[in-house]
């Protein structure tokens, strides 16, 4: 998301088992309709035009039908779930941001509903094939803006902000926000107490038990000006500063804590006196660089760009390097503004790479859409650009962020795209000369129809109305996240029509269209 005065979770937490029977949430029991296989079996080839199929020319952005059989056939649907609310009878929608885990067998999906009460939606997809809905978790009076998982599947972090106290109304005190959980499984909904419930609700994060699944308790609130550690990263925009936090869960007598650890401020040595002052600092990710073996944040600085700090030291980050040179890339294309940063887990044949996605609210005016850049990371103090991708075919936008690229995945070596309407697309990242052109190689949109459909976004008088009146939410697809589990399997997060697992076939891979030229070599 690009919201000013919005605190943003990116990277951490996960929650636990459910129910597996009980809750038909329309499970799909494998994709009915598979879009890369003949009724015998066969492959499917790929049209050499499929690039400009899928996303080409213009259409209804809001008709699902017309998407249909243009995913590639490397792209395999699994499982399906449309996240019917039992809080309104109906989908939701705003599925924006989630996250998805692995332990011990048990696989976790979370998501919440960025235009709705519904703050958190816990599903099981372990079966691939059948994606559980176990229940939801509805917090009025305040905006989710994102969640993440812990890593033990135990707690999931909620990002807040007050949607009554937004930047229409500053100094307004919102009223405290009710909590209340409804298990998909029994049908009971459970009136949820925590620390906060008295509280001025601001910017924050709320840390939820998910011990039980199905029983969650709200643990522990903190306002947005408070960090956190390693195992918990948040961004936030404070006035005159992008800044990001370090937290550590603390498991205490009385339940789990989050105990701030340390604040990050990035800079830019040496400024020029005309450089933006405030910047919106967005999503981040903590790694053991696999070279140096020091544990590193990789810090998406919106505007500025990407900033690296040493984090061996938790409650001292120290910033070693900051990257802005799109010099080699026509000056147009993108207008660079950094949304995530995704380290590779690995050296790759004794180098290191970082992939930085951008977020646009418009056609880019020489690019169909932003950027995601590849950059040489093996000497982390000095990052070096290497290659970038956007869309190799132009796009028709009716709308702010239709076509945006959003949040990335990497599986091996294909790195995947979330698009907004174009879907999520497969960028091979394989070898020195895929890394530098970056060609397409598969592309899938999501075509379900809810049984009980999300009706759209109408103009309103909320803030978060008012942002998300428009036709970009009201298009289907419309696909902001997906989530990578350790065997590849893709859980992607349609804003619109749900939850679904899917699998990409690298081995055959898409005839790649000619890159958008970009003005490198």
């Amino acid at each position: 998301m690009n919201r000013p005065q919005a605190f943003v979770v990116v990277l951490v937490l996960a929650a636990v088992a459910g129910c597996l029977e009980g809750a038909d949430q329309g499970k799909s029991g494998g994709a009915a309709n598979l879009r890369g296989a003949k009724p015998g079996g066969t492959a499917l080839a790929i049209r050499e035009d499929w690039a400009d199929l899928a996303v080409g020319g213009q259409h209804n952005h809001a008709d699902i039908k017309l998407h249909e059989n243009v995913s590639t056939a490397n792209f395999e649907t699994l499982g399906y779930n449309p996240l019917v609310s039992d809080y309104y009878g109906r989908s939701s929608g705003g599925y924006f941001c989630g996250a998805a885990r692995e332990r011990d067998g048990r696989r976790i999906a979370i998501v919440h509903s960025f235009v709705s009460d519904v703050a958190l939606i816990v599903n099981d997809v372990t079966d691939a094939a059948s994606p559980q809905k176990i229940g939801e978790l509805v917090m009025s009076n305040t905006q989710v803006y994102d969640v993440a998982l812990s890593p033990d599947l135990r707690y999931a972090l909620l990002a807040t902000s007050p949607l009554d106290g937004g930047p229409d109304k500053v100094g307004s005190v919102p009223e405290a926000p009710k909590f209340a959980f409804r298990d998909a499984c029994t049908g009971e909904t459970r009136s949820l107490a925590g620390p906060e419930q008295g509280l001025p609700y601001a910017s924050g994060v709320v840390l939820v038990d998910l011990t039980n699944p199905r029983n969650p308790v709200i643990a522990d609130f903190r306002f947005h000006d408070v960090g956190g550690r390693n195992v918990v990263l948040t961004t936030a925009l404070n006035p005159g500063m992008g800044y990001a936090a370090l937290f550590e869960i603390q498991t205490l007598a009385g339940g789990p804590k989050l105990q701030a650890l340390s604040v990050f401020v990035p800079f830019v040595a040496n400024a020029p006196a005309e450089a933006p002052k405030a910047t919106y600092v967005h999503d981040g990710y903590i790694q053991k660089h696999p070279i140096t073996g020091d544990t590193l944040l990789y810090l998406a600085w919106g505007t500025h760009g990407l900033a690296l700090a040493n984090v061996n030291d938790l409650t001292r980050p120290q910033q070693i390097a900051f990257w802005h040179d799109w010099s080699q890339v026509k000056k147009n294309a993108g207008g660079h503004f950094v949304h995530e940063a995704l380290p590779a887990p690995e050296a790759w044949d004794g180098r290191h790479y970082t992939f930085i996605g951008e977020e646009c609210g418009g056609r880019p005016a020489e690019t169909p859409t932003c950027l995601v850049t590849t950059l040489d990371t093996t000497d982390p103090r000095t990052p070096k650009f290497v290659g970038a991708w956007t869309l190799p075919v132009d796009v028709s936008w009716t709308g702010t962020y239709q076509f945006s690229t959003h949040y990335i995945a990497l599986v091996n070596r294909t790195l995947f795209v979330s698009n907004y309407h174009g879907g999520v697309w497969a960028v091979d990242v394989s070898t020195d000369a895929a890394r530098r052109t970056m060609p397409s190689i598969g592309v899938y949109l999501p075509t379900r129809e809810s049984p009980k459909p999300w009706p759209g976004m109408g103009q309103g008088t909320t803030v978060l109305q008012v942002l998300f009146a428009d036709v970009r939410v009201n298009s289907k697809p419309f696909v902001l996240d997906l989530e990578a589990l350790p065997d590849g399997t893709l859980v992607i997060f349609d804003g619109t029509t749900g939850l679904y697992t899917v699998r990409f076939d690298a081995d055959r891979p898409a005839p790649p269209p000619a890159p958008w030229s970009l003005g490198y070599t």
